[in-house]
């Protein structure tokens, strides 16, 4: 491979792609591009009614309904929707201090790995000031193991990221910690969420769990429902 084109063979002659250089990839993660956040009475009637549906089929069959987030809301003072830029690299930068055990000495250098993990998971910027926040064509391509892991990590930076930016919550603690920490005066059901994040004074905390998708906005939704169920929790 030499400079930003690659020779990839088929059976019979070669087939030249187009990929881009080490440069290219890194000067992109620091390009801002947009991401919509929606937080709006629609969505919520969305999710209700696929919460509606699966409570009937569970009649039905005759089981028991299953423990979920009631009296949803959208977020505290958020608009219905809004967009944001997000620089990738703030956004992988998230994900490795929030997935990366407070090992001593070492911490600053695991929490980097999300960054050499996932330099090339994202599309090149196209230079227009609406250019959203896409997945790029090596990341659609790989394999679905290596997808569903690469999705529901993403999530977890976005979430990361979000909660450092719309709520001033940047301070994250996994909850099979917290479970095992008698400082978290916190009581879970059987199904966990993922984190419980926090502003810097403790003074507020958030039981987040995070969903991955690119799929589309019926599995974002159905996404969501099943989240409802694995957020309820009680602080003491």
């Amino acid at each position: 491979m030499h400079g930003s084109e690659g020779l990839c063979h088929g059976s019979s002659k070669g087939i030249r792609i187009t990929v881009p250089t080490l440069d290219q990839w890194v000067n992109a993660l620091a390009t801002e591009r947009t991401v919509t956040i929606e937080s709006s009475p629609g969505l919520l009637a969305e999710i209700q009614s696929k919460q509606n549906r699966r409570d009937a089929i569970l009649q039905q069959k005759g089981e028991v309904l299953v423990p979920r987030k009631m009296n949803l809301a959208p977020g505290p003072n958020l608009p219905p929707l809004q967009v944001i830029g997000v620089a990738p690299i703030h956004l992988l930068h998230r994900l490795g201090v929030v997935t990366t055990p407070p090992v001593p000495n070492l911490a600053d250098i695991c929490s980097t790995w999300a960054y050499f993990r996932y330099l090339w998971a994202f599309e090149l910027p196209d230079g227009r000031p609406d250019d959203r926040l896409r997945l790029s064509q090596s990341a659609k391509t790989i394999d679905f193991h290596q997808k569903g892991l690469m999705s529901d990590q993403i999530g977890v930076g976005m979430a990361a990221l979000l909660m450092g930016v719309l709520f001033d919550a940047p301070d994250a603690v996994d909850v099979d910690v917290a479970m095992d920490d008698p400082i978290w005066p916190i009581e879970l059901g059987s199904s966990r969420p993922d984190y419980i994040f926090q502003r810097v004074d403790q003074s507020v905390q958030f039981v987040v769990e995070c969903k991955g998708t690119r799929c589309s906005r019926n599995d974002v939704i159905e996404q969501l429902r099943r989240g409802t169920e694995q957020v309820p929790a009680y602080f003491h």
